[in-house]
């Protein structure tokens, strides 16, 4: 009996109708990609990252710099309050020293 639901669980009928709500969900296609689309689709989902990487980093330095230049804080207190590595905040404390000059 548990080997005939298995069979049926994993049957080709079940496996597509899973499949295809599955993409739905995720926002994808249920149509086999070529190469091209294939590279192409990790290509523009690798560049979606990449930008929301940028965005968050972007969005720290000036968190960083606003706790260096309004409240005073040291290196340490101001990677402790935007969670950030102390190299970060070091860098932005150079950046600003700079445009200063």
């Amino acid at each position: 009996m548990a080997d005939e639901r298995s069979k049926s669980l994993l049957s080709s009928s079940n496996f597509s109708k899973f499949e295809s709500e599955t993409a739905q969900l995720e926002g994808r296609s249920t149509e086999t990609m070529g190469t091209t689309e294939y590279l192409l689709d990790k290509a523009e989902r690798k560049g979606i990252e990449k930008g929301i990487e940028k965005g968050a980093e972007a969005k720290s330095y000036k968190v960083v710099a606003n706790l260096i230049q309004q409240l005073g804080l040291d290196d340490a207190g101001a990677a402790g309050v935007a969670e950030v590595p102390i190299d970060f905040v070091q860098k932005v404390r150079t950046d600003l020293a700079k445009e200063k000059k």
